[in-house]
Order: C-alpha cells, then sequence, then structure tokens
C-alpha cells in the first residue's frame, strides 16, 4: 500500500510546493495579481482532475494489458490516451478563448 501511496503524496506535495513558491512571486505585485491566480484556481483544479482521472485510467488500463501480454493493446491504449488527452485539450483551449472572459465574470471576477 505505501509503495503506492508514497509517489500519490510526493507528487501533490511537489504541486503544492509549487503554488506556494508561485504566490510568493505573485505577492509581490500585489493583491490584484493574486486575486487573479484565485479566481484561476477552480479552474486549474477542474483541468487538473480531469488530467489525473485519464491518466489514473489510462495507467491501469495498460497495467492490466501489460500484466496480460498484450502489447497490441497496450499500445492502442496509450495511443488512445494521447488523442483523447489532445480532443480535450483543443476543447479546453477553444472554450477558454472564447468564453473565458465571461466564465470569470460568472465567477465574480470584474
Amino acid at each position: 500500500m505505501w509503495t503506492l501511496a508514497i509517489p500519490v503524496i510526493a507528487g501533490m506535495g511537489i504541486q503544492t510546493l509549487y503554488t506556494i513558491v508561485d504566490m510568493i512571486f505573485i505577492g509581490k505585485l500585489g493583491g490584484e495579481s493574486i486575486a487573479a491566480v484565485a479566481f484561476n484556481m477552480p479552474i486549474f483544479f477542474f483541468v487538473m482532475g480531469l488530467s489525473f482521472g485519464l491518466g489514473s485510467g489510462v495507467t491501469a488500463s495498460i497495467a492490466r494489458f501489460i500484466g496480460a501480454d498484450d502489447k497490441v493493446n497496450a499500445d492502442n491504449a496509450a495511443e488512445h490516451a494521447v488523442a483523447i488527452a489532445l480532443i480535450i485539450s483543443a476543447i479546453l483551449t477553444i472554450i477558454g478563448l472564447i468564453f473565458g472572459e465571461t466564465i470569470l465574470m460568472y465567477m465574480g471576477c470584474t
């Protein structure tokens, strides 16, 4: 159990450290800069959740295929994961470019 948990804990710790260091640098720019980052955090975590979900699912599928000595399906799953990630990225980019200001406005940003 710990062999699976330790990398996840380390990854989350590094992500938290990354956020803290960002806020230290952004804090030097003033309150408006901190507010801008704070408004974008829910969107950031939504995208991270999608990424982690896709990554976890694909990792489990590929591990199953490799465990069953089925390299063809493992490669197929990896290729499909990359394609899905690219499609999701394109969709979210387009939504962000077109509706980004509107989304932030509904979140209370002025």
